[in-house]
């Protein structure tokens, strides 16, 4: 992401035996933001797999553990994803399928937004 990250602004390629030599670079910028969206979901993705373990052994080691109403169900979208899934998937497998879940808002499906905490 860091190399796409580069401004498509700085590489400019001369055309029409260097008469005409501005062209624009939107194309390659949306083909470059669309990639750093992609390896963005992934990286999400990952990043909830490894959450959803880490919460799942709290929950096992400390049943007094409690969580989030929204937390829970993110979890609970999470699972069912995961839990659809055939018993030989990797783990490749298992980013790609929560990686569609970002994309499609099944993870956070019904899950309440709100911005008063209790306590």
């Amino acid at each position: 992401n860091k190399a796409l990250g580069w401004p498509a602004s700085m590489d400019s390629i001369p055309t029409c035996e260097d008469q005409e030599d501005h062209i624009a670079m939107s194309t390659v910028a949306a083909r470059r933001t669309t990639q750093v969206i992609e390896n963005t979901t992934r990286v999400i993705a990952i990043e909830l797999l490894c959450a959803a373990h880490a919460l799942e052994f709290r929950l096992d080691s400390d049943p007094e553990t409690r969580i989030g109403e929204g937390t829970e169900r993110a979890i609970q979208n999470i699972e069912a994803i995961l839990f659809d899934m055939p018993a030989y998937s990797t783990i490749g497998d298992q980013i790609e399928a929560l990686a569609a879940g970002i994309k499609n808002g099944s993870i956070i499906s019904e899950v309440p937004f709100t911005s008063k905490v209790e306590s």
